[in-house]
């Protein structure tokens, strides 16, 4: 079974009041306001997806207790999304499947420096670089806030990403959360949270939120990321999940790609409430197609 514990989604979920923590199928989701349309979406580190353990019968049933009006749910079994989408359809076109991956590491029983040694060559000079005047940081510190904030406003993050200082000193309490960063010079330049979860047969050590300096080198994070593997190793993780690129195969997918890891696919399904009483001018929209989704 997944333990996902309520209390770091309902966390994760908490960025403004107009959002809500609901169960779909067993999965906690968010609602929230999205460019003016009531989203259901997932919570950040995959924690919601679906897979061939889940019923697509509840899944369907529990959206039909949902007020909302677009949504967009995650499979890692492609037979249980296409079933899903069958059931959900019905005689119109409410849904649209599409294929990404994220990267996860396998690290059950790995020897670290086999892992290390699998590096790509730019990464695993920068993971093993010997730079003077850093330190790292194990304990949550409200320069993270900082250095988070600028980030998101710099790079526009979505709303789903943006949090309130005391959203983050909250998860940073939480069990299971870890929190990696580093410090050059007593400055805190980059900086991870992480979340261990149950997931079936598999222990994960999800990749959650991430910042680093503006302009700094990205030797930082790699060295976070390699402190993190380590971390997830002992204990006794099977998985390290790395998310995805902010778009399909970008710059950040390849860079997580370069830590040995490998692509694993997964299936999204963007959806139109089947019985909101504007779908019929959703679909005639054509907001499915939208590379915004939903807007």
């Amino acid at each position: 079974m997944i333990n996902s514990n309520n209390k770091i989604d309902t966390i994760l979920s908490a960025q403004c009041n107009s959002r809500r923590l609901l169960s779909v199928g067993n999965r906690n989701y968010i609602l929230s306001i999205i460019n003016q349309y009531s989203h259901l979406y997932s919570i950040p580190g995959f924690s919601s997806a679906f897979d061939s353990n889940s019923d697509v019968n509840k899944i369907a049933s529990d959206l039909d207790m949902i007020d909302f009006e677009t949504g967009y749910l995650q499979f890692f079994d492609y037979p249980l999304c296409k079933k899903f989408c069958e059931i959900y359809n019905a005689k119109k076109s409410f849904i649209k499947i599409q294929q990404r991956e994220t990267i996860f590491l396998d690290i059950k029983n790995k020897d670290k420096l086999c892992i290390l040694q699998n590096f790509k060559k730019g990464t695993k000079q920068k993971a093993k670089s010997e730079t003077q005047g850093y330190q790292f940081v194990y304990s949550y510190t409200s320069d993270f806030f900082d250095l988070y904030s600028n980030l998101a406003f710099v790079k526009s993050f979505s709303s789903v990403y943006c949090y309130t200082k005391k959203n983050l000193l909250d998860l940073s309490k939480s069990k299971n959360i870890y929190f990696i960063g580093i410090k050059v010079n007593y400055e805190l330049i980059a900086v991870s949270f992480f979340r261990k979860i149950d997931f079936f047969s598999n222990i994960r050590f999800d990749y959650l939120l991430s910042a680093t300096k503006m302009g700094s080198s990205s030797k930082w994070i790699v060295k976070v990321l390699w402190e993190a593997i380590k971390f997830a190793i002992d204990l006794d993780c099977d998985i390290f999940n790395f998310g995805g690129g902010t778009k399909e195969k970008d710059s950040l997918h390849f860079f997580k790609l370069s830590f040995g890891s490998y692509q694993k696919k997964f299936y999204t399904c963007r959806l139109i409430n089947r019985n909101a009483n504007n779908a019929d001018f959703y679909l005639e929209s054509d907001i499915l197609n939208n590379d915004f989704f939903p807007s």
